[in-house]
């Protein structure tokens, strides 16, 4: 009596192999997606310095006027930096742009900012390490698109 014919075996590792590749490029993706959400977070956005400056409820405001219109300084004592902010400001002439300064008391002028108003005269500008209002004055002028050391042009608006 003879005996059956071996039978093949079906599903064995050819089979399995797609469905390995299917399963790490389903892990790829998966992983792409965290990075670019933001590292698995539960999806916040990060912590933007200005709307949290803005936001702070001990924030301590001081007005900047002069010909440049009124600017707010808001200055947080949570986080150490100040916003710039105000509307209706006129372009600065040409290519120069509106430098920030910060004079503490017996100190000289020191650069912080500069900025451009938008297309609509708004400047929304953040003030990092800034110093707290009352411990040294803010001043704004016109000046060459890479402020030097010290202001040379003239005061456009002061607090």
């Amino acid at each position: 009596m003879s005996s059956p014919p071996p039978q093949q075996r079906r599903g064995g590792t050819g089979c399995l192999l797609p469905v390995l590749v299917a399963l790490g490029a389903a892990a790829v993706v998966i992983v792409v997606a965290v990075i670019v959400r933001g590292g698995g977070d539960d999806g916040a956005a990060p912590d933007e310095p200005i709307p949290a400056v803005l936001e702070d409820p001990d924030a301590v405001v001081v007005q900047l006027e002069g010909e440049l219109g009124v600017l707010a300084l808001t200055y947080s004592p949570d986080r150490g930096d100040a916003v710039i902010s105000g509307s209706d400001l006129a372009a600065p002439d040409g290519d120069e742009v509106y430098a920030v300064w910060r004079t503490e008391a017996g100190g000289a002028p020191e650069l912080v900012t500069s900025f451009r108003p938008d297309g609509r005269g708004t400047v929304t500008q953040l003030v990092e390490d800034a110093t707290p209002a009352g411990q040294a004055t803010y001043t704004i002028t016109a000046e060459a698109p890479a402020p030097g050391a010290t202001p040379t042009g003239s005061v456009v608006a002061s607090g």
